[in-house]
C-alpha cells in the first residue's frame, strides 16, 4: 500500500543518514583521538601505508555515503510530498535563502528594524514563485 511505502521510504532515509552519515565520521574521530591520545599504542605500531589509507578509505565512504544521501532523500521527499515541480521549487526557493542567509551573514546584514529580512530580488521572486506554486497545487 501507498503508505507502507511512505514509512519505509521515511525509516530508510533516517535511518541511512543517522547510520552511514554519523557513523564514518565518528569512527575518523575515535581513530584520531587514538592516534592523538596514544601515540605509542597506535600510530606507532602501524605503517606507513595504513597511517594514510586508513583514513583515506574512511573519508572515501563517507564520501559516497554523502553522495548516494543525496537520491535517498529526494526520493523520500518525493515520495512524501508530491511532485518533482514542488520538490524542485523548494530546493530552488531553499538555496535562495542559504544563499540570502550567508551573504546577509558576511556582508553583517540581518533584520530590518520593520522586522522584515533584507533579501535579495532573486531569493524574493523564488519565493513568490514557490508559494503560488504551493496555492495553485491546493
Amino acid at each position: 500500500s501507498d503508505d507502507t511505502h511512505r514509512w519505509n521510504s521515511m525509516w530508510f532515509s533516517i535511518s541511512y543518514c543517522a547510520l552511514r552519515l554519523m557513523l564514518f565520521p565518528m569512527v575518523f574521530l575515535w581513530y584520531m583521538n587514538d592516534v592523538i591520545t596514544h601515540p605509542d599504542l597506535s600510530w606507532a605500531k602501524v605503517g606507513n601505508a595504513e597511517r594514510i589509507l586508513y583514513p583515506l578509505a574512511n573519508l572515501m565512504v563517507f564520501g559516497l555515503s554523502v553522495n548516494w544521501a543525496l537520491p535517498v532523500v529526494r526520493g523520500t521527499l518525493r515520495r512524501l510530498f508530491g511532485t518533482e515541480e514542488q520538490l524542485a521549487m523548494a530546493a530552488e526557493t531553499a538555496a535562495a535563502a542559504v544563499a540570502n542567509e550567508t551573504a546577509a551573514a558576511v556582508a553583517g546584514r540581518g533584520e530590518k528594524e520593520s522586522g522584515e529580512f533584507d533579501a535579495p530580488s532573486s531569493s524574493a521572486r523564488l519565493y513568490q514563485r514557490h508559494t503560488s506554486l504551493i496555492k495553485s497545487a491546493q
